[in-house]
């Protein structure tokens, strides 16, 4: 277990940066954040004289870079500004080229560099004309639990989100995003009602989105990109009321 904290305190990078964050040392409004994973794994193959502290080291890491980029795509996704391409009835982006068409339209006009969608989104844009698709060795680097980018639309970067649902029908426009990362602390510890120790990271995080905006695919109205283009309608529509704006 030693090693796992020699390794941990002489590691060069703990965060992933992407191209659209800027570290900003002025955001010091932090939150502290947790992640843990099981070190028992470390413990029974240490027993057999083998060395598991880069395998649990790097799960931790890759733990923590999970739990950074949804706290970050959950801020960017919750925007009032949105707009919507309607399919109905009986339309969808598989069925109709000029669909396609339109919704690239939307895209290239908007002003945004960066797009963040589901995997179908993505395979989708991917029959446009303007789509630039990753090359194999970057795209064979990515996993399914990773967030990653699947090409450029023109000069508009296309990036999946794997923790989104297959058929959730939104994407969210938006260019940059500033962060603070601090005090990264690893500890060991054992939860109650257990003798199971496990491995855990704090680190302080602040981060400010520049901007963002959302596009509501709609193919039907059982489909989750509608339910939730509603959703939000509602919900602007009570916080105008109680703000005595309509």
């Amino acid at each position: 277990m030693s090693k796992i904290f020699e390794d941990f305190k002489n590691r060069s990078e703990i965060i992933k940066l992407y191209d659209w964050m800027n570290v900003n040392k002025n955001l010091i409004n932090f939150d502290k954040y947790q992640v843990s994973v099981n070190a028992s794994a470390d413990l029974a193959l240490s027993a057999f004289n083998i060395d598991s502290s880069s395998l649990i080291l790097n799960l931790l890491v890759d733990e923590v870079n999970q739990d950074f980029i949804k706290r970050i795509l959950k801020k960017i996704f919750d925007t009032p500004k949105f707009d919507y391409l309607d399919l109905r009835p009986g339309g969808s982006l598989m069925t109709g080229r000029q669909h396609l068409d339109t919704l690239v339209n939307m895209i290239l006009s908007s002003g945004y560099k960066n797009v963040v969608t589901t995997g179908l989104i993505a395979s989708e844009l991917q029959d446009s004309q303007f789509f630039n698709a990753t090359s194999i060795q970057s795209a064979s680097l990515s996993k399914t639990s990773t967030f990653y980018t699947a090409g450029k639309l023109s000069d508009v970067n296309i990036w999946v989100d794997p923790f989104m649902k297959f058929n959730d029908g939104r994407l969210c426009l938006f260019n940059t995003v500033d962060i603070n990362v601090d005090n990264f602390d690893l500890k060991e510890i054992i939860p109650a009602m257990s003798i199971t120790p496990r491995l855990m990271i704090e680190y302080n995080f602040d981060f400010l989105v520049s901007d963002s905006k959302l596009i509501f695919v709609i193919e039907d109205e059982n489909s989750e990109a509608y339910k939730q283009y509603k959703s939000l309608q509602r919900d602007i529509k009570i916080d105008n009321i109680l703000d005595g704006s309509s």
